[in-house]
């Protein structure tokens, strides 16, 4: 029976050691073809960069006022007792259409939107639209202007970033040094004003080279980059693929999703943390008892972009009311969980920022509206989708971009305390090396803080480049 016994550890003793050793191989950083992601053939590409200004015909307007007053009679009533637990409620939805028509003002959005200069240009076969706002003058000399790119996630748009631009293009001071940012904010291939390619196969690391050869254009060759969800994928494939050009990551949602790093989290979460040497990220990271569920109930629409984009694509076109429930429940959830069992959603459903009782900051639904109105206007919602399917196709999952260490680009993260999908500390430090710091900010905010708390979002992103800074001056980085 000792025998049998010893012969069956040692087998499982193999057999972990082998699977551990596996999933401790280290991936070739995989080759980036230039494709063209245009109509036709390729074509000898203008660089000329032009103008932009956002303008919506009147009529655009009056149809979907139209939309919204149809729909307020087919709004299906709400259970008794239910918030926002079976998704959006149709009673909240009234109050957010009655606002819409009667309150909410796309022509003031529109010249807010366009107090930024803004641009297009074409790259890769692609229209593809930015924000540009370099540093504000300053008297004095010892200021340094950085160019950094802010990538804005799904469900976002150029609009997520507007708060940041103020923060960031004015002078400020981190001991001794001064910054003063060159700002650049594209919106995403598909997203918004930004032209989507028609071809399969765009993923995340094709639009890191996009926005690199953006960057290259306006003769900003070397450039930080801050990434907010899906943004923070790409920001990290940018910085994977091109350290030449990459002077630093920052990123409120660095993960590390490799299987090795899946199971150690599963196994940290149930032991003790100094298995791990990390007992300061073990006590932030939710518990799975926690975690999973929620991820569970609220990656529903994942599933559904990775597979059937362009069906629910066709719904959310169609309906105005449709998109806006789509986006404005993530916006309930995923700036703080406990937002669904209210019955508003936790919402804003005025004008201006709202601080809760217990500090949390509710986005004006004006903003939110905004970010509706770019993907209604556009018709981009569909296209904004694909790019999820695109990366959860086999063809990108198997280039195993999150099991290849980042070695030449420092890194710093921001967490905050609602970010539904937080991985903890210590899986980020095998894949990033060069992590400069990992903030846990002290204020309230989620998925969107660059919306939600977009103060400490811009103060962190400052100090981040600092260190960075200190870290190029010290050789250390590419």
């Amino acid at each position: 029976m000792l025998n049998s016994c010893t012969f069956l550890f040692v087998i499982l003793v193999a057999g972990f050691s082998t699977l551990y050793h596996k999933l401790s191989q280290v991936p070739s950083v995989p080759e980036l073809k230039d494709e063209w992601w245009g109509k036709g053939t390729k074509k000898l590409e203008e660089v000329a960069v032009f103008p932009f200004s956002i303008s919506t015909a009147s009529e655009v307007i009056e149809r979907l006022n139209q939309r919204l007053l149809s729909s307020i009679e087919n709004l299906t009533p709400p259970m008794e007792h239910t918030s926002f637990e079976y998704g959006f409620n149709s009673e909240t939805m009234a109050k957010v259409i009655d606002f819409w028509i009667n309150e909410y003002n796309w022509t003031a959005q529109e010249e807010y939107l366009n107090s930024f200069p803004q641009f297009t240009t074409y790259i890769s076969g692609l229209r593809i639209h930015f924000v540009h706002v370099k540093p504000q003058s300053r008297k004095e000399q010892d200021f340094k202007a950085l160019p950094i790119l802010l990538l804005h996630g799904w469900l976002g748009s150029i609009r997520e970033m507007y708060e940041l631009i103020p923060l960031l293009s004015a002078p400020q001071r981190i001991g001794s040094t001064g910054y003063a940012f060159e700002v650049v904010i594209p919106s995403l291939p598909g997203y918004g004003f930004s032209e989507g390619t028609q071809r399969q196969g765009l993923t995340t690391d094709h639009v890191g080279l996009i926005m690199k050869k953006l960057m290259e254009r306006l003769s900003l060759p070397r450039f930080y980059v801050h990434g907010s969800g899906i943004g923070s994928i790409i920001a990290s494939e940018m910085a994977l693929l091109f350290p030449e050009s990459v002077a630093g990551m920052h990123s409120n949602l660095c993960q590390s999703t490799s299987p090795l790093n899946i199971i150690k989290t599963m196994i940290g979460s149930r032991t003790a943390p100094f298995l791990f040497g990390d007992s300061h990220s073990a006590a932030k990271m939710y518990p799975l008892s926690r975690f999973i569920p929620f991820v569970l109930q609220e990656s529903g629409l994942l599933h559904l972009q990775a597979t059937k984009p362009d069906t629910i694509g066709i719904a959310l076109r169609d309906s105005p009311v449709g998109l806006a429930a789509f986006i404005l429940e993530k916006f309930s959830a995923w700036t703080r969980p406990c937002r669904i069992s209210a019955p508003d959603g936790g919402l804003n459903l005025g004008k201006e920022a709202v601080r809760t009782i217990d500090g949390g900051n509710l986005i004006p639904l004006n903003t939110l509206l905004d970010i509706i109105m770019i993907y209604h206007i556009t018709g981009s919602i569909t296209t904004s989708m694909r790019l999820f399917a695109e990366n959860l196709s086999y063809t990108h999952v198997e280039k195993q971009y999150d099991s290849i260490p980042i070695t030449a680009v420092p890194v710093s993260c921001i967490r905050f305390p609602d970010e539904p999908f937080l991985t903890p500390e210590f899986t980020l430090r095998s894949r990033f090396p060069l992590l400069v710091r990992v903030n846990y900010a002290p204020s309230h905010g989620g998925h969107f803080p660059a919306l939600e708390e977009p103060a400490v979002l811009a103060r962190d992103i400052v100090e981040s480049i600092h260190l960075m800074d200190g870290m190029k001056a010290e050789g250390i980085g590419s």
